[in-house]
């Protein structure tokens, strides 16, 4: 009996299990024994990532299954093959035997050589190309070549060659689909850590703002992709391209906290759309499918949605905070951020509410990163206080810690 487990890549199954098929049928137009394959339920870990094709193995996980192969070898008359010894000649002239056991046979220390391309069922010692090793089920070893395999065993030499190569077709099968000889070509699923995820989704949005499929620049989904696969098959402006955006988009602790909120959130949320349930569904996988990655950042903007919402549960309290040049502490949520342009230039309009409701503003040069729904502590001076569009507004200058998380 023959019976073997192997790791297969997922998306290599179906090319094994059509060659199985194939070695199948030609075992039933023989009568052969035929194999028996069980696929077992996917598995997705870590592994070692290729250094051509991604970033590191925290970042990638791929999904294989174990495939159980079971087979009764074939036997003829009660011998079965062992092994083959292919003849090659040497410079001066003589023969040299090289051995290639059956997968799962195990050649005996005296016959791992022989001496001379000789066949024990004949007798006879002439230049061979291949002899081959059998056992009987007695115990019994025999060498014969290859003219007498069909007169020994009784049967027409292409069946009895197919006997030899049933074993070794299947472990040809198993090492072309197998983990080993895999190159890490495009066609390899990628799994994702939900947290590595949504990390460097809050890192996108903070810098770039969400983008959906229609967005002309690219969806937030399609650039988290671009970041964890290195390019393959780039020239070098390309590849300095990809690493300028990598270390300009990599996640900041603040972005690991959010990501822990975001998840916090999914988990708390009720089945109340599809969207929502989807969500919940990829966290329950415990990783994130390549093709699923869109979805999982999208999980954002109900987290800033909601964020966003909650201050505005809170009533508006109109009135100043602190003192004209006072430098404090203010517990604050970043309601909305809109681009200005002045004289002196542009820059980003931040508004905030404190937790009693009241409003704060900064205007910030240049374009820091920050996303709407942010809560946090910043210390800030208080610049100006003035009355807009009839309510009360404190401006602050000179903030830090906005974005940070804690």
């Amino acid at each position: 009996m023959y019976a073997a487990s192997h790791r297969i890549p997922e998306q290599n199954v179906p090319a094994l299990q059509a060659k199985f098929a194939k070695l199948n049928r030609r075992a039933i137009k023989l009568g052969l024994p035929q194999i028996s394959i069980v696929i077992h339920p996917l598995v997705v870990a870590a592994v070692k990532a290729p250094a051509d094709r991604l970033i590191d193995a925290e970042t990638v996980r791929y999904g294989y299954h174990w495939v159980s192969v079971i087979g009764e070898p074939p036997a003829f008359a009660g011998w079965t093959f062992v092994a083959r010894y292919d003849w090659e000649t040497a410079v001066d002239g003589t023969s040299v035997c090289l051995s290639n056991s059956v997968p799962g046979e195990v050649i005996p220390a005296d016959r791992m050589t022989v001496a001379a391309p000789a066949c024990e069922h004949c007798g006879k010692i002439r230049s061979r190309k291949n002899t081959f090793l059998l056992r009987h089920e007695d115990g019994r070893y025999i060498v014969v070549g290859r003219t007498c395999i069909s007169d020994f065993l009784g049967t027409d030499l292409a069946r009895a060659m197919a006997g030899f190569d049933w074993l070794r077709s299947i472990d040809v099968a198993i090492s072309e689909e197998s983990e080993e000889r895999f190159s890490g070509g495009g066609d390899r699923r990628e799994y994702f850590g939900i947290a590595t995820v949504l990390a460097q989704a809050a890192a996108c949005v903070r810098l770039d703002g969400y983008r959906n499929a229609q967005d002309e620049r690219g969806s937030t989904g399609s650039e988290i992709l671009y970041l964890f696969r290195r390019p393959h098959g780039y020239d070098e402006a390309q590849k300095r391209e990809w690493e300028a955006a990598r270390a300009r988009c990599a996640p900041s602790a603040a972005d690991v906290a959010v990501a822990g909120q975001i998840a916090s959130w999914i988990a708390a949320q009720g089945g109340c759309s599809e969207w929502i349930v989807n969500l919940k569904k990829v966290v329950s996988l415990g990783h994130c499918p390549e093709n699923r990655v869109g979805l999982l950042a999208s999980a954002i903007v109900g987290f800033n949605r909601d964020a966003v919402a909650k201050v505005a549960t809170v009533a508006e309290l109109d009135e100043y905070v602190g003192a004209v040049g006072s430098r404090d502490e203010f517990n604050v949520t970043v309601v909305r951020t809109s681009s200005f342009d002045s004289q002196y230039g542009g820059g980003l309009r931040i508004v905030m509410r404190d937790q009693d409701g009241r409003a704060l503003i900064w205007f910030a040069t240049g374009e820091p990163s920050v996303r709407e729904g942010w809560t946090g502590v910043v210390k800030a001076t208080v610049k100006s206080q003035a009355k807009y569009q009839g309510k009360c507004q404190t401006v602050l200058s000179r903030v830090v810690g906005l974005g940070d998380e804690t």
